[in-house]
């Protein structure tokens, strides 16, 4: 049971992972648009630049966050066929 909501988190985790990085994506475009218009250059370089870093960063991590929930995953399914095993030949 713990290990299935270990296993929960780190799937949530990288969802909202990949969630995150498109609303860092997202929102600064919108944000600097608006301070373009405004005559605000320098602040909205600089709230592009962040969030596109900050999408690249959560990506990234989402990413990693993937592939170690999946190797976990699938180890574990090779342990519990071997148990599988383990109970048909002693019944």
């Amino acid at each position: 049971m713990i290990f299935q909501l270990k296993q929960f988190k780190r799937r949530c985790r990288y969802y909202f992972g990949y969630m995150y990085s498109v609303l860092f994506y997202v929102a600064p475009s919108l944000l600097a648009a608006d301070l373009f218009e405004q005559g605000e250059d320098y602040i909205a370089f600089l709230m592009l630049g962040t969030g596109y870093l900050m999408s690249i960063l959560f990506f990234v991590a989402s990413r990693k966050d993937q592939k170690y929930y999946h190797e976990v995953r699938h180890e574990f399914a090779g342990l519990y066929a071997k148990l599988d095993q383990l109970e048909k030949r002693g019944d």
